[in-house]
């Protein structure tokens, strides 16, 4: 007999999770659009010394410059550590990154270096997210030029914009 009672109390505990059902929560007159903005047109003004020639490749450009590259990209919005680490090689964690507003927008930029090939290099990037697409503008340079790059950097960055395609 206690067998039997074990044995039912047993069934009755697993049947018992078969029974509740689900609770639905709902938001009355939300809007949820999935639809991404139209892509923009990235606009800022080109130094002098870019070269004419620029290699285009499947998300942006590369200016080549008399000592420095300047790089165009764009790339989804909604994952801006991924969107960091393809324009620097850094994670979101490893660089200061500040964010402002800019015609309605957020804007993220940061400053970091790097030991390559040819020494150690400086880079810049700002990044204006609509919220469909991280629309990128980066520089990069040798560390040792910085000071004398910094007048050409901050009048490339103070362009930076974005225009209807």
């Amino acid at each position: 007999m206690k067998k039997l009672g074990m044995m039912i109390l047993a069934v009755a505990l697993l049947l018992s999770g078969c029974t509740a059902m689900p609770v639905y929560e709902t938001l009355d007159g939300l809007d949820i659009n999935d639809e991404v903005p139209a892509m923009k047109k990235i606009c800022f003004d080109l130094p002098e010394d870019a070269a004419v020639q620029t290699v285009q490749g499947s998300s942006g450009r590369i200016y080549f410059c008399d000592g420095y590259e300047i790089m165009v990209e764009t790339f989804r919005s909604g994952d801006l550590d991924k969107t960091l680490r393809s324009l620097t090689g850094f994670s979101r964690d490893a660089l200061t990154l500040m964010q402002t507003k800019v015609e309605g927008m957020d804007q993220y930029s940061c400053v970091w270096t790097s030991i390559g090939e040819n020494g150690e290099q400086l880079g810049r990037t700002a990044i204006l997210d609509d919220g469909g697409y991280h629309y990128c503008l980066s520089v990069t340079a040798p560390a040792q030029d910085a000071l004398k790059l910094q007048t050409v950097f901050g009048e490339l960055f103070a362009s930076f914009t974005l225009e209807a395609a």
